[in-house]
């Protein structure tokens, strides 16, 4: 079964429009805070999702999701580098996919 996350076309998860985008697809981030920027420094623009989850533990306020679990893309860094970002309104980043890529 190939799980889909709901994301508008070449846009980013702020927006609330759909689209879709499978569990797998490489996804960009952009930094919009100084954590985010800092982020994106260590590990890279580049990420791939690999979960999506419409709650967390570490986030009793269930209204804040849907959430992504995502690994950076930098090969020396695949096995070190996951985190959860929120799908909708994350604070630390801006989500950009392109639907279009095979």
């Amino acid at each position: 079964m190939v799980a889909i996350i709901q994301m508008d076309r070449m846009s980013d998860c702020d927006s609330g429009d759909t689209g879709s985008i499978p569990v797998g697809r490489p996804i960009t981030l952009r930094g919009k805070t100084r954590k985010g920027k800092n982020r994106i420094q260590q590990f890279g623009s580049e990420w791939t999702v690999l979960k999506f989850a419409e709650t967390v533990a570490f986030e009793p306020d269930s209204s804040l999701g849907p959430w992504l679990l995502i690994r950076c893309l930098r090969s020396a860094l695949l096995c070190s580098c996951q985190r959860w970002i929120r799908m909708i309104n994350d604070p630390d980043f801006k989500i950009t996919t392109d639907r279009n890529e095979k």
